[in-house]
């Protein structure tokens, strides 16, 4: 027995319920609106330092959880899985160098903007030693006590932080 279809299912076979793309806003060419909140243009980050991103992201027609972000750390994209939250939206990334950040977003009727920030990363140098005593050349004896002068920096961390251990390769931590 052949039974044909008619009325209604053919409306919604020729519609393609649930196979069709996505729903697109007619009329809407206002792109989201991006801009970063924290940390500033230019803020400087220690090398291997973590930093987390904050960008306000909004739109005028598309909801917050519907909107797509794109996160770019110097071309190459970072945090796939971003969304906007209360109007915001992070990343968090480890810095090696000067960088730029990127944020696209785009909206249900495929607009979309973009806001990038530049970040400066200051090196990470170890910190730096200078001995005076004791005085490379002369004999020192058992005896008689040995004297040690040093002058230690660092231009990363306060000198409070760093610890200085003198080590001897006879009596090993002195």
């Amino acid at each position: 027995m052949v039974r044909t279809m008619h009325g209604l299912g053919w409306v919604a076979l020729l519609m393609g319920v649930g196979c069709g793309p996505e729903y697109v806003p007619k009329g809407d060419e206002t792109p989201p609106t991006v801009g970063f909140e924290s940390p500033d243009e230019g803020h400087e980050v220690a090398e291997g330092a973590a930093v987390t991103v904050v960008a306000t992201v909004t739109d005028n027609s598309t909801s917050s959880e519907d909107l797509s972000l794109e996160w770019y750390q110097d071309g190459e994209s970072v945090c796939g899985d971003s969304a906007v939250v209360d109007g915001k939206a992070s990343c968090e990334l480890t810095l090696v160098a000067d960088t730029t950040i990127k944020l696209v977003a785009t909206d249900l009727s495929r607009n979309s903007a973009e806001a990038t920030r530049s970040l400066v990363v200051i090196p990470n140098e170890p910190p730096t030693i200078v001995v005076f005593e004791p005085a490379v050349g002369p004999e020192y004896y058992v005896e008689n006590p040995v004297p040690f002068e040093a002058v230690v920096g660092d231009d990363n961390d306060p000198l409070d932080e760093l610890e200085v251990v003198w080590r001897s390769d006879l009596d090993g931590e002195v």
